[in-house]
Order: structure tokens, then C-alpha cells, then sequence
């Protein structure tokens, strides 16, 4: 019990350490860009669009790590409620891939969509199958090196139990050893610390809640 317990705070000690530079990061560069673009430092136009972009691209950076410990928060305390309302995960999964599918491209990663058409509607809260796609997609882009693919899949289970839907997203990264999958999925866990991008170590357990939550 001691040992677990000491793994555990080791595990949200760190935990805080990456939250703190995770945002840090962004935030620092929010304000420098827009302090440039207040005092006119910058008259070229080209530049004043790339300081644009790069300050709604860390805001994005922002709102999907204040998300993700939001979300696990509530669930955490049993406060997350979910929404559930008929809807096409293929749709959800465009809107996500328009949405996000640049930043990727930016990050050196070419997507590989193949999103049936034909998929039935299905009970779903839109708002945590979005934030549980974009986990995926962010761990992917996080994980595989530059350049290489990211291949988002939506599609009818034909197996034996039809009618079930399916949503995977697949990159080329070198894989996670056997005896870590099962640990990926727990929350704060992160496999190889020092040398692993960093992360909250909340984005696979968000993931994992929201599935179980949809019956998956």
C-alpha cells in the first residue's frame, strides 16, 4: 500500500510539473507575439499572418489542455455527465479533421482519412467524442516522427455484433511495448518519462472514460 501510494503522488508530482510548463509555453508565446503585433513592431503583412496563426495555435494548445483536466476532473469526482443525442460519428470525425487536420499538416504529419459514408447514427455526446478524437490525434502527432502518416478510420463493425461503430486512428510511430499497454490508459502514467514529449498524462484517460461511457 505504501509503495502504491508513493507511486502515485511521484505520478501527480510530475503530473503538476508538466501541467505548469504546458501552459507556461503557450502562454509565453501568446504574449510576445501579441505585445509585437500591439506596438507595431511588425509592418510586414506575411509576418503579422504568421504571428496570428501562431497565437491561435497555442490558444488551441491551451483550451485542449484546460480540457482534458477539466474532463478528468469531473470524472474523477463522478460530476461528468454526458449528453448523449442521436448523431454521425463520421460527421464528428470531418469536423474534428477540418478543424485540427492543419495543425497537423503544419506538424510534419499527412492525414489518411477514410471515413465510410454509410456509417448509421449512433447515440453519442458529440462534445467527448470531439475531445476524446483530438487525444488521439495529439498523441499520435506527439509520438510518430516527421515526416510520416496519421490514418483516421470510421466505419460499420461487420463482427458479431453488427451494428457497431468504429473509430481508429493509427500512426506510424514505433509502437508501445506489450507490458505498457495496459498502463497507458491509467491516469498521469506516461511511458518514459524522460525521454516521452511531454504531456499531462491525462489525454489516454480521458480517451478511455469517454469509450467505456459509449459502450465501447
Amino acid at each position: 500500500v505504501f509503495r502504491r501510494e508513493w507511486a502515485l503522488n511521484r505520478l501527480k508530482t510530475d503530473f503538476m510539473a508538466n501541467v505548469s510548463h504546458e501552459l507556461r509555453t503557450p502562454l509565453s508565446l501568446i504574449r510576445m507575439y501579441a505585445e509585437s503585433l500591439l506596438l507595431g513592431r511588425v509592418s510586414d503583412e506575411t509576418r503579422r499572418n504568421e504571428y496570428h496563426e501562431i497565437i491561435v495555435r497555442e490558444t488551441g494548445r491551451l483550451t485542449h489542455l484546460i480540457n482534458n483536466v477539466l474532463d478528468f476532473s469531473e470524472i474523477e469526482s463522478d460530476r461528468k455527465k454526458f449528453e448523449f443525442r442521436r448523431a454521425s460519428l463520421a460527421e464528428v470525425g470531418r469536423k474534428v479533421l477540418a478543424d485540427y487536420g492543419p495543425h497537423l499538416e503544419q506538424a510534419g504529419k499527412r492525414l489518411d482519412t477514410r471515413i465510410a459514408d454509410d456509417a448509421a447514427k449512433a447515440l453519442l455526446d458529440e462534445g467527448a467524442v470531439t475531445q476524446a478524437l483530438i487525444n488521439l490525434l495529439d498523441n499520435a502527432a506527439k509520438f510518430s516522427p516527421d515526416p510520416s502518416e496519421i490514418t483516421v478510420r470510421v466505419y460499420a463493425d461487420g463482427g458479431p455484433a453488427p451494428g457497431n461503430l468504429v473509430l481508429e486512428v493509427a500512426d506510424q510511430g514505433k509502437g508501445i511495448a506489450p507490458d505498457q499497454r495496459a498502463r497507458i490508459f491509467e491516469p498521469f502514467y506516461r511511458v518514459n518519462p524522460g525521454i516521452a514529449p511531454r504531456g499531462s498524462g491525462l489525454g489516454l484517460a480521458v480517451v478511455r472514460h469517454v469509450a467505456e461511457a459509449h459502450g465501447g
